[in-house]
């Protein structure tokens, strides 16, 4: 383990959200600790290497490294004319351990009877993307998104490595110590001082400064119009949230080998992996599992009661991975089916939603389909992408047990003085820090399906929510 000038070692925090737990370095930005030497010569081409596939943020983190690759000139490592240096990976991952070749007296069937026993009864590891970090080793600089792990990722790792190590030659012992690992995505290494620090110049811009590029590029996919105080320059967008790493990938001669799925806990081949029916049954388990498709009818008791929810998108393929929801990409058809599913086994015919935002991909006749469709009586709250100012027609009020609502697309398009609580949609996940689910200080929900579980809230929850007093809590669970 790192230690300090002192020789004690670096502290720990322990970052939690409900029913979460991760492990943060006191430390964040590690600025110019060199790294471990990498070998002037590639590993062997025999070499295996384990790697923790992203989830559904992969998208994000695709477009991330695609732009990155363009603005700062890298190349992929697979080219056979690169010169070994400013290099972008081929794909986002979360490197476990590797390259290692395998001893004499043991085989591939071994190295993935270690695995599946390490991670048995683990559906799926969680962990967290904060922003970017940057380390500068002796074959150069590496440029990353920070990941931090769950306690969960973290013994996985380090109980992988221990139970490996006997049946392989670790070509980079130097990389796997548990007590000094480094949990990160890959947007650049190798990088010469030139890209190095220009990366990261350019990616150290203030957070804000950031979201306001991503929401933005969120706002445009899904077209929508957006004001001229919210450009989108040409540069990286981050992204900082909490994600589920679903799968495990083996690679062997920079092919897949086998992925492990963690909810089935079943062995896939190289063309199981990659077949869209499979990743739709992993998806469809997970949602089950994390309480975002509901199986059977969950409605409250009692009176008919108000319900909330914001920004539902139905029949847009773009909200799916630009919002990095359960769905494999393009699939609106799951998507439509799951989201009104939940929508009809929360709400009563007889009870009232109030729907902020988008509810469809085109608000004129998609829209009338998709309203029949659902359940209740709903009091739709309309988009106000690029309005300095927001008429009455655009914000609902309602006063349940006590509680002043406010209903309006756009929280920074809310009337100023309101003594209430602002509920609202058009942020999703795009900057959680400001843009959590329930905001007590600033007296606001959050109430886009991603945050909400894919399902409409009661009134009643929020007000719960309220008396409790919580500190800010960025997921409904």
């Amino acid at each position: 383990m790192r230690s300090q000038e002192d020789g004690s070692p670096f502290p720990t925090a322990v970052y939690r959200t409900p029913k979460r737990i991760y492990l943060i370095p006191s430390i964040f930005i590690i600025e110019n600790v060199p790294a471990p030497p990498v070998p002037s010569t590639p590993p062997d081409f025999r070499s295996y290497f384990i790697e923790l596939r992203i989830g559904t943020p992969e998208w994000r983190l695709k477009q991330a490294i695609v732009e990155a690759k363009k603005r700062y000139s890298l190349l992929d490592p697979t080219d056979p004319e690169r010169p070994g240096r400013n290099l972008a990976p081929s794909s986002p991952h979360i490197s476990m351990y590797g390259g290692f070749t395998i001893r004499p007296g043991f085989s591939f069937t071994d190295v993935k009877r270690v695995i599946g026993m390490t991670c048995r009864s683990v559906p799926f590891f969680p962990y967290r993307i904060e922003d970017y970090e940057s380390r500068l080793g002796y074959s150069g600089g590496v440029v990353a998104f920070r990941v931090i792990p769950s306690v969960e990722l973290a013994t996985f790792r380090s109980d992988l490595i221990e139970g490996l190590r006997p049946m392989t030659n670790d070509l980079f012992p130097q990389n796997n110590n548990p007590g000094d690992l480094w949990y990160h995505v890959t947007l650049g290494y190798r990088l010469d001082p030139a890209a190095y620090t220009r990366m990261r110049t350019e990616l150290s811009t203030p957070p804000a400064m950031r979201q306001v590029r991503l929401l933005g590029h969120v706002a445009e996919c899904l077209g929508s119009s957006v004001s001229s105080r919210s450009p989108l320059p040409p540069a990286l967008r981050p992204v900082e949230l909490p994600a589920d790493a679903l799968r495990l990938t083996v690679l062997h001669r920079n092919m897949v080998a086998a992925e492990y799925d963690l909810i089935s806990g079943r062995w896939l081949s190289r063309r199981t992996a990659g077949a869209s029916y499979g990743w739709d049954r992993t998806l469809s388990r997970y949602r089950t599992m994390k309480g975002y498709e509901l199986l059977r009818g969950a409605y409250p008791e009692g009176a008919t009661v108000p319900f909330v929810i914001g920004d539902l998108y139905l029949g847009h393929p773009d909200i799916i991975h630009e919002c990095s929801r359960p769905f494999r990409y393009g699939d609106t058809r799951t998507m439509d089916t799951v989201l009104i599913r939940n929508w009809n086994r929360r709400v009563r015919p007889g009870d009232e939603v109030y729907c902020i935002g988008p509810i469809s991909v085109d608000e004129g006749s998609s829209r009338d389909k998709y309203l029949s469709r659902l359940n209740g009586t709903i009091y739709p709250v309309p988009e106000d992408h690029g309005h300095e100012t927001v008429n009455t027609s655009q914000v609902l009020e309602r006063t349940w047990q006590g509680v002043r609502f406010l209903f309006v697309h756009d929280p920074d398009n809310a009337p100023r003085g309101f003594d209430g609580y602002i509920v609202y949609g058009h942020h999703h996940t795009t900057d959680l820090k400001k843009y959590p689910f329930f905001d007590p200080e600033n007296r606001r929900f959050n109430v886009c399906p991603e945050l909400t579980g894919y399902h409409p809230l009661t009134l009643s929850c929020l007000c719960d929510l309220i008396r409790m007093r919580p500190r800010r809590v960025e997921f409904y669970e």
